[in-house]
């Protein structure tokens, strides 16, 4: 049986997000045919479907590369991993997720030397490569030519289950017959609270019962600018445990997400969106990403152009007002639900597991050492820089 080793840069616990969140389910899928090794940080254990955790210490992952046969690993973990990368001898699947782009977001243009390097040696190190989207997989096709690029999304989990009201007549400031739209997650530098609760404003003039939830934003509460009269309509609420989403999102009318169009939306697949769909939560979306092409190709809600309150407001009202189109939405989500579960969208990856050992060339280790005496000093100005002068 072959082993695979899953490399993970966050805890993988009852908590799980972001790349934890993939790196979980692809070991519980792949484990029916293949011997497993989650790599995390944390404590090490056996999960339930025979999945070994390890910590994600240097010493681990050493150990368990020797006796590997694939590893699948984040490359936005690049630094930390290239030396012990460039030693394995078996296949090697990297991981491009929208992270890598975080540098043209927010920092000077000398910053992309940095980003530009790490992509040289990515592109160098790798057997395979998984991108997100098909944006994402015509941009890294033409990088890893002769290589593969792979498109392998997030799943949407399976359905929620309502166990407790969490909303309505809980909350004082939603009554069990308002509407709720609900915007999901933290509020980070690409999506766009301005926009919305501006629309929300010209809502509440023609439908007074409406209510907007911002579902685990209570760290971001001050990037949500909101005048007198709305503020009693406007409820943030901390982030709660992942067992408690599902009761949110299924007592919502329906959701909205809000996002600026940068690099990031592009190459990005929007987990929280995921969970809208798996919830059946007809949805009103900023133009960008992959959510948003699906929704417009397929249906499960209403596509608006970025920054524009006047066009999500109406998008807003026909979906709280007008239930034949909502009961429509549903019903497409029900079946792009289906498309996406994780069964069917994991299937590229066993197909690459199956496959013979890696061929790719690793580098020398003269090659690593000219590598890290430019990477270092660049790496420490980076981190620097992004400390001073990154935004709130």
């Amino acid at each position: 049986m072959k082993k695979i080793v899953i490399i993970s840069k966050e805890p993988v616990d009852r908590n799980l997000k972001g790349g934890a969140l993939r790196y979980a389910n692809f070991a519980d899928r792949l484990a029916g045919e293949f011997e497993v090794c989650l790599i995390a940080p944390g404590e090490g254990r056996v999960a339930a479907n025979g999945v070994r955790i390890v910590d994600a210490s240097a010493a681990n992952i050493k150990k368990e590369l020797a006796k590997a046969d694939v590893c699948i690993y984040n490359g936005a973990w690049f630094f930390r991993l290239y030396p012990l990368l460039a030693a394995f001898r078996g296949k090697l699947i990297i991981d491009i997720l929208p992270s890598l782009f975080e540098d043209k977001l927010y920092l000077p243009r000398w910053a992309w030397l940095r980003q530009k390097l790490k992509f040289n040696r990515l592109f160098r190190l790798g057997d395979h490569y998984m991108v997100l989207n098909r944006a994402g997989h015509e941009y890294f096709s033409a990088k890893v030519f002769p290589r593969k690029a792979t498109v392998v999304p997030y799943g949407v989990p399976a359905g929620f289950k309502k166990t407790k009201s969490v909303l309505r007549g809980i909350d004082p400031r939603i009554g069990k017959d308002d509407k709720v739209i609900l915007f999901s997650g933290r509020l980070l530098k690409w999506y766009d609270p301005a926009t919305l609760v501006a629309a929300f404003r010209q809502v509440l003039k023609k439908l007074p019962s409406a209510r907007l939830v911002f579902l685990g934003a209570g760290k971001d509460a001050a990037l949500i600018k909101m005048t007198e009269d709305i503020k009693d309509k406007v409820v943030v609420l901390d982030w709660v445990d992942n067992r408690e989403v599902g009761d949110h999102l299924l007592e919502a009318d329906i959701a909205v997400l809000t996002q600026f169009n940068t690099e990031e939306s592009k190459y990005c697949l929007r987990i929280r969106a995921l969970d809208f769909i798996a919830a059946g939560l007809p949805m009103a979306i900023s133009e960008g990403g992959t959510v948003a092409e699906m929704i417009k190709e397929k249906g499960g809600g209403s596509v608006v152009p970025p920054e524009d309150p006047r066009a999500l407001a109406e998008a807003i009202l026909k979906l709280l007002t007008d239930d034949t189109f909502r009961r429509e939405c549903k019903e497409k989500l029900a079946l792009l639900a289906e498309e996406l579960s994780w069964e069917k969208v994991i299937r590229p990856l066993a197909d690459m597991c199956r496959e013979s050992v890696g061929t790719q060339v690793r580098p020398s280790l003269a090659d690593i050492a000219a590598y890290y005496m430019l990477a270092t000093p660049l790496e420490a100005a980076y981190a620097a820089y992004k400390t001073i002068r990154r935004p709130a």
